[in-house]
């Protein structure tokens, strides 16, 4: 166990952020510090202060072998955020990957590029989606049938439904029967892969790297 800011080696920090594939910006965003100054700790240009040890510790840093004394699962790493998606949101980007906000989900869900995460705030997709989940959604423009996808309509709105088709056309399917389907008119941002569901302090998570189905 590392007791002293001062037995934290530079090297040691790099072979975690490493591990872990966050860059300096990420660890920094992790910590709850400037770049600059986490790039100062791993260049050894300054000392880490007593403060961040847990944290550092939880990332898998030790004076021994530097293995995680958490399982890897329940490591968090940083996805892009757009925020919150209903059947109403405007979407004020043209990729999700390019806004500055961030949210943390398992370290799983991000070991794939092109992710980004969203938070539901409609009943739409109830009950495999609750208001307040963080969903993680995978990048793509090609149509998935069957599954749970980000869709950007054409008058520029986003919303989040099962995509199907009737053998004519594409259908937004809404998983609350109190909502009819319509036409899916416009483009899919990509499908669903994660959900991030905090009950109390208790996280409940499910996640398919090829998609979520109902």
């Amino acid at each position: 166990m590392l007791a002293m800011a001062e037995h934290i080696g530079g090297k040691e920090l790099k072979a975690v952020r490493k591990r872990i594939r966050f860059t300096q910006q990420e660890m920094a965003d992790h910590l709850g510090v400037g770049r600059s100054t986490y790039a100062n700790w791993e260049s050894g240009q300054n000392d880490v202060p007593d403060t961040y040890l847990p944290q550092l510790r939880n990332l898998g840093l030790g004076a021994d072998v530097g293995i995680p004394q958490i399982p890897a699962s329940q490591l968090l790493i940083p996805l892009p955020f757009i925020g919150l998606v209903n059947a109403a949101s405007p979407a004020t980007w043209s990729d999700p990957n390019e806004t500055d906000s961030m949210e943390f989900v398992p370290a799983e869900m991000g070991e794939s590029r092109g992710r980004f995460a969203a938070r539901v705030e409609s009943d739409c997709m109830y009950p495999l989606l609750h208001p307040d989940d963080i969903i993680v959604v995978q990048q793509t423009s090609i149509p998935k049938i069957g599954l749970i996808v980000i869709f950007r309509t054409d008058d520029g709105k986003i919303t989040l439904k099962q995509l199907k088709h009737d053998g004519a056309q594409y259908i937004l399917h809404a998983l609350n029967p109190n909502l009819p389907d319509v036409p899916a008119q416009g483009s899919v941002v990509g499908y669903l892969v994660g959900i991030v569901r905090m009950i109390g302090r208790r996280r409940i998570t499910d996640y398919d790297p090829d998609g979520i189905r109902p």
